[in-house]
C-alpha cells in the first residue's frame, strides 16, 4: 500500500523510486493524474540528473489540456512502484512536476480523503 498527501494547491501525490543506471533508487514525488492514461510521466531535468536507464520505444501523439496535439518520445525504464519492480512506459517532459497516470492504477484502489488531505493507493483485493 502507498500512502501519500495532498499538496497545498490539492494535487493527489504519492512517491516511488526510480531506478538508476548503477542501480541506486532515488524517491519521486508525483502528482495523480487521471486524465493521462499513461504510466508515468518524469521531468526532463529529473531524467538527465539521475542517470535513468531508459530505453528508446517509439513516439507517441499526446493532446494536452490545451487541447494541443504534441509528439512525445516514449521510454521504457524501471521503477519500483507499491513494493514491486516494473519496467514502465516513462515520457519526459519540460513539466517541473512528475505524474502517474492511470495506466500505473490499473487493479488498484486509489483513494484521495480530501477531509484528511490523505491518498492511498492500494491492490483491489485487500
Amino acid at each position: 500500500m502507498l500512502q501519500g498527501h495532498l499538496r497545498e494547491d490539492e494535487q493527489a501525490i504519492v512517491a516511488f523510486d526510480l531506478i538508476c543506471r548503477d542501480g541506486t533508487r532515488c524517491s519521486v514525488d508525483a502528482v495523480i493524474d487521471t486524465g493521462f492514461n499513461g504510466q508515468v510521466s518524469l521531468s526532463r531535468t529529473v531524467a538527465n540528473f539521475l542517470d535513468l536507464a531508459l530505453a528508446v520505444e517509439g513516439t507517441i501523439e499526446m493532446e494536452l489540456a490545451s487541447g494541443a496535439i504534441v509528439e512525445e518520445q516514449v521510454y521504457s525504464g524501471p521503477i519500483q512502484f507499491d513494493g514491486q519492480t516494473l519496467t514502465v512506459e516513462i515520457i519526459l517532459t519540460d513539466a517541473e512536476d512528475s505524474f502517474i497516470g492511470t495506466g500505473l492504477l490499473t487493479g488498484k484502489v486509489l483513494l484521495i480523503n480530501f477531509a484528511t488531505r490523505t491518498v492511498t493507493i492500494h491492490d483491489h483485493s485487500l
